[in-house]
């Protein structure tokens, strides 16, 4: 009877055990993912503010009343601003998508999908 518990609780313990294993390479791979993924977010992100603010899209909203608008809901960020920031999310997501898909959980990949694609 003791044999037979001991077997139980050891094998229990090798397919635990086995999981991790099997486990542990993906979840580097994913925080590999998503640390690369913030970093090329970040770069993506201050050259689109830069190409935007060079083609003057902030001086053509003050223009408009569209910067008025945004400082009256308390939006501190130009134009340049939103659209560098929307643009870094959308690589954010697309990164923590691609990372969720190597973990193998595919309803975080379709909730993305579906934030993205509508």
């Amino acid at each position: 009877m003791f044999k037979s518990t001991y077997y139980q609780v050891a094998g229990t313990f090798t397919v635990i055990w086995g999981v991790f294993v099997d486990w542990l390479p993906r979840v580097f791979g994913a925080v590999i993912v998503l640390i690369l993924g913030l970093f090329v977010a970040d770069m993506v992100r201050v050259f689109v503010k830069k190409a935007v603010q060079a083609l003057k899209i902030d001086k053509a909203s003050e223009k408009v009343g569209v910067s008025r608008v945004l400082k009256t809901t308390g939006i501190t960020l130009g134009v340049s601003g939103i659209i560098s920031e929307l643009i870094n999310w959308i690589i954010i997501l697309v990164f923590l998508s691609a990372a969720a898909n190597i973990l193998g959980i595919a309803v975080v990949v379709i909730l993305i999908f579906m934030i993205l694609f509508g």
